[in-house]
């Protein structure tokens, strides 16, 4: 297995709880491979030093350990679906990006 350093940001969805909200769950949720950079209006930065089999797995599982939170935030707001857009930065350079949409009982990807 490697480490993997990477970024990523996450915006958030229009009608979100504030951004704090969700860096609190992220905290809670107890992820001691991230620290929270940067923290706007709408959008969170996580920094990366993941251990894994690729660099794709690394940041997939990223992605999925922030959507988990993002379901509790989003469970607290009482909100039926929200969607967020991931980009993934690697060396300062932005080399991927996704969006997930979490609705009541499922997560999809697009």
């Amino acid at each position: 297995m490697l480490i993997y350093e990477f970024t990523l940001i996450v915006k958030l969805p229009p009608r979100a709880l504030e951004a704090q909200a969700y860096v609190d769950a992220w905290i809670r949720a107890d992820c001691q491979d991230a620290t929270v950079g940067a923290v706007s209006a709408g959008q969170i930065e996580l920094i990366f030093r993941r251990t894994a089999v690729d660099e794709r797995w690394a940041i997939r599982s990223a992605i999925d350990d922030f959507t988990k939170v993002a379901e509790i935030v989003r469970r607290k707001a009482r909100r039926r679906k929200e969607t967020y857009e991931f980009e993934v930065l690697m060396g300062g350079e932005k080399i991927g990006h996704a969006t997930y949409e979490i609705t009541e009982n499922k997560q999809e990807e697009e």
